[in-house]
């Protein structure tokens, strides 16, 4: 049944209602987005098709509700580019990476710069069950790194709650053929049927593009893995948990070396908690973590091997006129991030973006305010905990520029109401003339390409995202 032209005064109420007879409910997401009127035009991105098709009518308040057919196990989880920008990896909660590659710009068509094709597909983890715990363990990607390019194949890390794994994506255009003791499927010849040697040959093929797992790192995080980062000098990477930071070798997959270790004897006594980690773009020695406490470390892994003590400590005084019921927790720390340079550190909270520079400990030099309008509003979040969602902060291939967004599995609240959305508000990194926010109904993350110069990503995401919307 669609309800839709009830219009009263200058005011346009459309409603889109469908019914469905549903064998699988858990395959269904009901959405219900608001737009506030902004001057006299409406914020309607990415949901341009319904703009489009109500036509002058889409005016003032309008209110959507749309029931959608979304499977969980497709929401994209994690997003990120390769060192090039040519690559873009995105995970989902079903535990499948999925890469793109970027379209060669062509001259004629300037306005397909920036498309990415799917490029491979694989399932990289599967959903688990411990035995000993009695918890499952989810296949969803948390977190996705791309090793820089050192011959023709790649290779990325990709993580879920506890097992981290590097994979090898490679391109075959050739297969070998002429075998002496195998057939052409691949089956032994009897040796009777034998009479001349034959020498093997490379055969032209259609391009197939394999990923095939080269490490398992399991069995070293007793809780859920929130960051991966990979050092500068390509043989280790650290994986972080909410009380331990771990050291692996690539070419080590039992052992692995605990670095950060905040658990205390007594949990009762447990204050605060690690919410992120990453290793300095140019020291292998150095890396910093930050806290639930809205606090980051700097360590330097010369100093001691295990990095309990830190080298320099960060933190903003607190303007006690400010204190409140809710400061701890806006406080808190959700990403962090090393400048490209490695002279800057930006940090994400649940309210603002903050820039430090490595000489001064005591305050940052830069601070936006992402989502001061929600300080009114901070009790109505609580209530519906939307106040514990998790940001994400990223620079782009300059440092001339960062930008904040949501991270994955987080909703963000409307201002008007204080009500969950579907999806997160996020300013897309790759588009340097949008405003934000910009709401999109599916969940993802976004990822400054190395080569930002354009919008062309974004297009096509609002293109994909579109017929999503449609009941």
């Amino acid at each position: 049944m669609l309800l839709a032209g009830i219009m009263c005064g200058n005011f346009l109420h459309v409603f889109v209602i469908v019914s469905l007879i549903v064998s699988y409910p858990w395959m269904f997401a009901l959405a219900t987005l608001e737009w506030k009127q902004l001057g006299s035009a409406e914020l309607c991105v990415p949901c341009t098709n319904f703009t489009d098709e109500c036509g002058p009518f889409w005016t003032a308040k309008n209110y959507l509700t749309v029931i959608c057919l979304i499977n969980p196990a497709d929401i994209i989880s994690t997003v990120e580019f390769n060192h090039t920008g040519e690559l873009l990896a995105t995970g989902d909660k079903g535990g499948r990476v999925v890469i793109f590659q970027r379209e060669q710009e062509s001259k004629n068509q300037v306005h397909r710069r920036g498309e990415y094709n799917v490029y491979s597909t694989f399932q990289s983890h599967e959903p688990e069950f411990d035995y000993l715990k009695s918890l499952e363990i989810e296949e969803k990607i948390n977190k996705i790194r791309w090793l820089p390019q050192q011959n023709a194949a790649y290779f990325l890390l990709s993580t879920n709650d506890k097992t981290v794994k590097l994979w090898k994506v490679s391109e075959r255009d050739k297969r070998p053929e002429g075998y002496n003791l195998k057939d052409e499927e691949g089956r032994l010849r009897d040796p009777a049927t034998i009479t001349t040697l034959r020498v093997p040959v490379l055969r032209p093929m259609d391009l197939m593009v394999e990923a095939t797992p080269r490490r398992v790192f399991a069995n070293a995080h007793t809780y859920h893995i929130n960051s991966i980062s990979v050092n500068s000098d390509y043989e280790t990477y650290m994986s972080a948990d909410d009380l331990r930071i771990n050291l692996w070798n690539f070419e080590i997959t039992n052992q692995s070396f605990n670095i950060v270790d905040i658990k205390p004897a007594n949990m009762e006594e447990l204050t605060e908690v690690i919410t992120a980690a990453e290793f300095h773009p140019h020291h292998c020695n150095t890396f910093v973590y930050s806290s639930s406490k809205g606090t980051i470390r700097l360590c330097d892994m010369r100093a001691s091997a295990l990095c309990d003590r830190h080298t320099k400590f960060f933190e903003e005084p607190e303007d006690p006129s400010n204190r409140s019921f809710f400061s701890e927790i806006i406080s808190s720390i959700s990403d962090v991030k090393f400048s490209h340079s490695g002279r800057y550190i930006m940090t994400r909270d649940y309210l603002t973006v903050k820039v430090w520079d490595l000489n001064m400990e005591n305050r940052p030099i830069e601070t936006y305010q992402v989502h001061d309008y929600l300080r009114s509003k901070l009790c109505s979040l609580y209530e519906n905990d939307c106040i514990f969602d998790k940001f994400e902060c990223v620079w782009n291939g300059s440092d001339r520029r960062h930008q904040a967004f949501t991270a994955l599995l987080t909703s963000v609240a409307i201002p008007e109401n204080g009500k969950r959305i579907a999806a997160p508000t996020t300013c897309c990194p790759t588009a340097a003339n949008l405003t934000p926010p910009l709401q999109i109904l599916l969940q993802f993350e976004c990822s400054f390409s190395p080569r930002c110069h354009h919008d062309g990503l974004l297009q096509q995401l609002l293109q994909d995202v579109r017929p999503q919307h449609q009941a």
